[in-house]
């Protein structure tokens, strides 16, 4: 046996010895993982990934039910009005503090949704269609100057991440371009692709790749603190004078805040085992995400840590959906 194969039967004895209610299922019910996204973008990509390692360590069904639409709102809304008995899984981008930081009668609050693990974090990279003729961050601010209100930048709706930073980046540059939202990262790709929108806030994963090396997309800027080795050519904004606009972004999964907390550690835990293979692990990797797994206690304090940074800086900017 590989050692892969000694450890991989050492978790999963583990699984079943851990989460023996979520090896039986409530009720024969599958577990069900909701993407408030589109097909074919990283979180649904990501899900089911981890789903189809987690029916393993589990011995139960696993559905990925993709629900998109009002910036991740209309499936969050779903989750949070879900039976919180652990057959309702979340996940969950860092756009999820933003809603009731943006909106004036916000749907749902984060206080109705418990941590369960941090898939990971990455950075994010300003990317603009070849189309444009644009080759560095340089040009891309002349040409927004002289053309205020022309250029376009996709987002995955408003009060999303790639819709906030987007914000940022106006205010930060000092230009004024227009947001066109979009229910998935993929089409978002495809509009970029075609030129049909000028510039986009993508994640350096390796699906997109094949967009870069063709040259249909160019990178301008990541929002990292250091060059990422998956795109070692692209300047950060701090070396280009803009450090504000340095973060990362993350994605987890969350369930009903009114699950018994041992199924939320057992969810935790069984989770944990699925991030540590190497072939999940390595495929994460190669889409950009670092910092894999951890407690809930980590995923805990990264929500409040990142509610103070946003909110503040909401404010600040003076941003509001109606």
């Amino acid at each position: 046996m590989t050692a892969w194969g000694r450890r991989g039967a050492l978790l999963l004895s583990a699984a079943a010895l851990a989460a023996p209610g979520l090896a039986r299922g409530q009720a024969g019910r599958p577990l069900r993982f909701v993407v408030p996204y589109a097909p074919g973008g990283q979180a649904d990509n990501h899900t089911r990934l981890i789903a189809q390692h987690l029916r393993t360590v589990l011995g139960r069904d696993i559905v990925v039910d993709n629900r998109p639409g009002g910036s991740a709102v209309i499936g969050t809304d779903h989750v949070v009005r879900s039976t919180p008995d652990g057959t309702t899984v979340l996940f969950v981008a860092k756009t999820v503090l933003f809603h009731e930081m943006l909106v004036a009668q916000p749907t749902f609050r984060m206080a109705q949704l418990a941590p369960v693990i941090v898939i990971g974090e990455f950075p994010s990279l300003w990317t603009v269609s070849a189309q444009t003729g644009l080759a560095d961050w340089a040009a891309f601010v002349a040409r927004a100057k002289e053309r205020p209100g022309q250029l376009s930048y996709a987002t995955l709706g408003r009060g999303s991440l790639t819709h906030l930073n987007g914000e940022l980046l106006e205010a930060t540059a000092g230009i004024d371009l227009v947001d066109v939202p979009y229910r998935g990262a993929a089409p978002a790709m495809l509009d970029l692709l075609a030129g049909r929108v000028d510039a986009y806030f993508d994640t350096p994963t390796w699906v997109a790749a094949d967009a870069y090396v063709s040259g249909g997309v160019r990178a301008l800027a990541i929002t990292s603190a250091q060059r990422s080795p998956m795109a070692p050519n692209v300047p950060t904004f701090a070396e280009l004078g803009l450090p504000g606009l340095t973060q990362t972004a993350w994605n987890g999964y969350m369930v009903p805040a009114a699950t018994p907390p041992e199924v939320v550690q057992q969810l935790n835990a069984a989770l944990q085992q699925v991030l540590a293979m190497p072939e999940v692990a390595e495929r994460l990797g190669r889409d950009g995400l670092s910092g894999l797994g951890g407690g809930t206690d980590r995923f805990a304090a990264l929500l409040r840590q990142e509610s103070e940074v946003w909110s503040g800086l909401i404010r600040r900017l003076g941003l509001r959906i109606d």
